[in-house]
């Protein structure tokens, strides 16, 4: 939904809803093999790739002609929701390091995680209501071309720099668990937790 308030849509088609949620799904599934197969840096520093290339190609989506850009802005959305699944795996490894930690500094935590994150989406709503009042994406070239580029190279060096700088829990494999999910669907908070995310 960010991502459309961004190319100065004000909603998406069923079609759209379906293919993005489609597409969220199955890179939710890839994220989470490779969260239970790899080292968790790979889950921390990876989705920057694909935020960066979503905001790299919506700031270059107004300047070629029409269907270009329509292309253009639907592998953007793809690439930015490919992002976004990873999103919840991200914020619980985020905690992987202070397990020790006193669990004010894990609420502090937590606080700053989401404060920054609530910045960020007060800055996309902005935009995107900027971009509503402009009328498509077209009108908005230079700007788009000008925000967008920045956030792009920003989000890549984030990965970067996570890649680089994570401590070395986060590269490290997961231990096998057996009976893993078996017994998660045993636990019924569990259970009526994915129900609510199926439901919403």
């Amino acid at each position: 939904y960010q991502i459309t308030l961004l190319t100065g849509q004000n909603g998406q088609t069923a079609i759209q809803l379906y293919v993005i949620a489609s597409i969220y799904l199955v890179s939710s599934l890839m994220w989470w093999y490779i969260f239970r197969r790899l080292a968790c840096k790979f889950v921390m520093c990876f989705p920057f790739l694909f935020y960066g290339l979503g905001f790299f190609l919506l700031a270059i989506a107004p300047w070629p002609g029409k269907d270009a850009r329509a292309w253009l802005q639907y592998v953007a959305t793809a690439s930015y929701a490919i992002g976004s699944s990873a999103g919840s795996f991200y914020f619980a490894q985020s905690f992987g390091s202070t397990g020790s930690a006193p669990v004010k500094e894990w609420a502090f935590r937590a606080c700053a995680i989401q404060g920054t994150q609530q910045i960020y989406v007060i800055g996309m709503w902005a935009w995107g209501t900027q971009a509503s009042a402009a009328g498509s994406s077209s009108d908005l070239g230079p700007k788009m071309t000008a925000i967008g580029l920045p956030i792009a190279f920003f989000l890549w060096a984030v990965g970067a720099v996570l890649w680089v700088g994570l401590p070395d829990f986060y590269r490290q494999a997961p231990g096998g668990l057996p009976s893993f999910y078996k017994a998660a669907l045993r636990r019924k908070i569990i259970v009526w937790f994915f129900f609510a995310v199926f439901v919403q």
